[in-house]
């Protein structure tokens, strides 16, 4: 069977992938081993994003919050490493899975070997599509307007979970919401699909990312079942 490798255009606005982890020390000191094993490949973005400064006095800065969290790139995808958890996403255009996988595997790999990591346990793949001046609700295999009305509803979200392949699958829907001043004659739609699994504890690198790929593959072909074929053919598919 055919499977869907590319739509143009893509509509992707989020292309997340996070790793929790497990690890013995604190994460004070794991950061920094952390830090030393990506370094050398990826760009450092920045270590610590404060949400303020208050300036105390000449030379004195006070940061507020934040997140004490690791960013890197390598141009194309944003890797933050935080405690307990790494979360890659794709920076602008989404490069599509051929390349977006292979940068997630060779991170994950080379942290497993340094030894510092105790496991990975669980595995959450979020897409969201931003459909700008869509009514979605129109090309969903579902009807969710309400025809009653005899009008288009405004800012209407609907949230859903399912079991999808032993995934937990969280479907999130927006529909006409509209733009704030001063685009406040657009709006946009959401398709929002975050798919969470957990491999099994004894699972080895390579069972690991299988299960990653196959959470991958269960967002893809629910993004694809949602929609009307007719909408998806306007999304010039590619398959493979």
């Amino acid at each position: 069977m055919p499977v869907l490798a590319k739509i143009t255009p893509d509509y992707l606005r989020d292309t997340i992938v996070e790793v929790r982890y497990e690890a013995e020390l604190p994460y004070e000191i794991l950061k920094g081993l952390l830090y030393k094993e990506l370094v050398d490949d990826f760009q450092l973005l920045s270590e610590i994003n404060p949400l303020g400064v208050l300036h105390l006095g000449p030379q004195q800065q006070l940061k507020l919050g934040g997140s004490n969290a690791l960013d890197f790139t390598d141009e194309k995808i944003k890797i933050r490493v935080h405690e307990e958890r790494i979360i890659f996403n794709s920076l602008d255009a989404y490069p599509g899975w051929k390349d977006y996988f292979p940068v997630i595997k060779r991170v994950l790999d080379r942290l497993n070997k340094a030894g510092y990591i105790k496991r990975f346990s669980r595995v959450g793949i979020r897409y969201i599509s931003e459909f700008q001046n869509i009514l979605i609700f129109d090309h969903l295999r579902m009807d969710l307007n309400f025809a009653f009305t005899g009008q288009h509803a405004h800012n209407t979200s609907v949230r859903t979970e399912l079991i999808e392949n032993g995934a937990r699958v969280v479907l999130n829907l927006v529909n006409n919401a509209k733009r704030t001043p001063p685009h406040q004659d657009d709006f946009f739609s959401i398709i929002d699909i975050d798919v969470i699994g957990e491999p099994s504890q004894q699972a080895n690198m390579e069972e690991f990312f299988e299960h990653i790929d196959q959470l991958h593959s269960v967002e893809k072909d629910f993004f694809v079942r949602i929609l009307k074929k007719e909408f998806l053919d306007t999304l010039n598919p590619e398959y493979e």
